[in-house]
């Protein structure tokens, strides 16, 4: 009797005008964006080759001391899930006195910054979230309203197996929809003219992910179109209910959160921390200048020759050189780490959403969002001390050594999903709760 409720309201879903409907819009949207983030992607593609050239030709001839950059590849999910790639760091340098620098090199035009540009995932998180409800508003309500939800309760069929029948027709209709929309954009993207986009094994993998997820956000908006039409007695009421809700959980509540995470969070504004750096920069410079006056006293007073004088100045600015480091490191690391805290923060309450979860796993698992920073961060020190700066030791004497190159390791699958589980089990949570939820509400309902 399950398999056979699931049949027929899967059969009127899928022969619906709604679902039609649903299907011409999200293609059609998905082909504005696809085409619009796909010429993105290729140019932030060429930026990025233009860019190493022009860095691996400015170290051709390194020498010790002197500034090295290094790149960021564009991942190659971004093309369909941008995350902050547009705003994110894409570049970092490197100076022996210096902590590592972040940088954003990207030509950005006006109409990017009046209207930015919409991903796949807002699609499926805005636009089917929208379509799970049309689907599932009037589940009960509707069939109450034209009497044949009395016919079948007359069978010996329990409540349970009624609810649950209704949801996996409605779960099988949004995922044929998520699987169309997602494939259809994957296709599209490889079969534009001149494109870049290719992923690997690894991708394909995190992709897989995506979608199982999307899914699973899903499959909790349909529950809650159940849950609610199961507690009211006419569809036009679970409508508007779910309108409600559902702004406030797509809008209102993911858009607050960072600003609660500031108050709940503090952190420097980037104003306040450069200008205590520069204050601290001043201090030690002032320090870098007295200690080359008592080292010219002491040159003088001990009547040095230009070598000796040479060893002096070294050893004075190197000593500095890696003071000032420590002291400018360690500012940034502080601000860095209450800037992550705020972040976190900000990213939990917009995980009690479960758009924001939704968005949280996308960019995440496309490895575009704010664990990529850290990734790139990390890369960029443990290839300074391990390859730069012996390499700069080594070769001090020698001005024609080519720099090793930078080679950026995107974070592993493993290490993708596992930062992702507390919001995957905010989605699941969900589920669960709205399932019994839903079924609470049924038991109870009356169908007169």
């Amino acid at each position: 009797m399950l398999l056979d409720i699931a049949l027929k309201e899967l059969r009127e879903s899928l022969f619906s005008i709604r679902f039609l409907v649903t299907m011409a819009v999200i293609l059609l949207l998905v082909s504005a964006v696809v085409v619009a983030l796909s010429a993105d992607y290729k140019r932030q593609i060429n930026d990025y080759h233009k860019r190493v050239e022009t860095d691996r030709k400015s170290t051709a001839n390194y020498t010790a001391g002197q500034p090295a950059t290094i790149d960021r590849p564009v991942p190659a999910l971004s093309a369909l899930f941008v995350g902050l790639e547009s705003t994110a760091p894409n570049q970092i340098q490197l100076q022996p006195a210096q902590p590592p620098s972040f940088a954003q090199i990207a030509d950005v035009d006006a109409t990017e910054v009046l209207f930015p540009s919409i991903d796949l995932g807002f699609c499926i998180g805005v636009v089917l979230s929208l379509a799970a409800l049309l689907f599932s508003y009037d589940v009960i309500t509707g069939e109450k309203e034209n009497g044949s939800l009395r016919q079948i309760l007359s069978y010996p069929v329990s409540r349970a197996t009624v609810i649950l029948g209704k949801w996996m027709a409605v779960f099988a209709t949004l995922s044929i929809a998520a699987i169309v929309t997602v494939s259809y954009a994957v296709l599209l993207l490889k079969s534009i003219p001149g494109s870049p986009f290719s992923i690997g094994s690894g991708d394909w993998a995190s992709l897989g992910l995506i979608l199982l997820t999307s899914l699973i956000y899903l499959s909790g908006f349909s529950l809650l179109g159940i849950f609610v039409s199961s507690l009211v007695s006419k569809s036009a009421t679970s409508l508007a209910v779910l309108m409600l809700v559902w702004v406030i959980a797509v809008f209102v509540f993911p858009n607050v959160s960072p600003y609660l995470a500031v108050s709940i969070t503090p952190a420097p504004t980037f104003q306040e921390a450069a200008r205590k750096q520069s204050n601290v920069d001043t201090e030690l410079m002032n320090e870098l200048k007295a200690r080359h006056q008592q080292g010219a006293k002491k040159v003088l007073d001990e009547g040095m020759n230009a070598k000796q004088l040479a060893e002096v100045r070294d050893g004075i600015q190197s000593k500095w050189d890696s003071e000032h480091k420590i002291a400018m490191t360690g500012l940034e690391n502080d601000f860095q780490s209450r800037i992550n805290r705020q972040e976190q923060t900000g990213a939990r309450l917009t995980s009690v959403s479960p758009y924001g979860s939704l968005v949280y796993i996308f960019t995440s698992l496309a490895d575009s969002g704010l664990r990529s920073d850290e990734n790139f961060l990390r890369q960029a020190r443990l290839f300074e001390q391990d390859q730069l700066m012996p390499f700069a030791k080594s070769n001090s004497g020698n001005e024609n050594s080519s720099a090793p190159n930078f080679v950026y390791q995107p974070t592993p699958l493993a290490q993708r999903f596992s930062s992702v589980s507390v919001e995957l089990s905010i989605l699941l949570a969900y589920n669960l709760v709205l399932f019994f939820g839903s079924y609470l509400a049924f038991r109870r309902y009356d169908v007169r």
